[in-house]
């Protein structure tokens, strides 16, 4: 079973979620065991404190850039899944997100979502890739 921490700051798209990853989850094979937080400092909480956990945030604005990354950053051994309104696919992709997709959130983000984690083990952390692949080569060229 795999543990899965919710938190969206739309009450309506946290309802549609709750209610579409578990279907989404059982059709591909994949035993959800979903926590939905109902604050952001519940998110951070059970987000440090666990771990091997995918981390579903979902946050509308320019803001949700600001605390995507904190979420990315102070919750190490954790796949995190972020949907936005603003496309921020490029900071994303640089920061070593596992999916980024945006709202609204339908059916087959969900499960290309999903699909990402089959390919993906816990050896590699989350918070090492493509971040620290950047890193090292700009060493190397200096």
């Amino acid at each position: 079973m795999t543990d899965l921490l919710l938190y969206c700051t739309e009450p309506a798209e946290e309802r549609y979620l709750a209610g579409l990853l578990p279907i989404v989850g059982e059709r591909m094979g994949v035993p959800l065991c979903i926590q939905v937080c109902r604050t952001r400092r519940e998110f951070f909480h059970r987000g440090r404190t666990g771990s091997r956990q995918i981390l579903l945030y979902v946050s509308r604005g320019p803001d949700s850039a600001a605390r995507a990354v904190q979420v990315h950053e102070s919750c190490p051994g954790n796949w995190l899944v972020w949907f936005c309104d603003l496309d921020f696919s490029l900071l994303a992709y640089h920061m070593g997100i596992t999916y980024f997709g945006l709202l609204p959130v339908c059916e087959g983000q969900v499960a290309d979502a999903l699909k990402s984690f089959q390919n993906l083990t816990w050896e590699r952390l989350p918070n090492t890739g493509r971040r620290e692949a950047a890193k090292k080569a700009a060493v190397i060229k200096e």
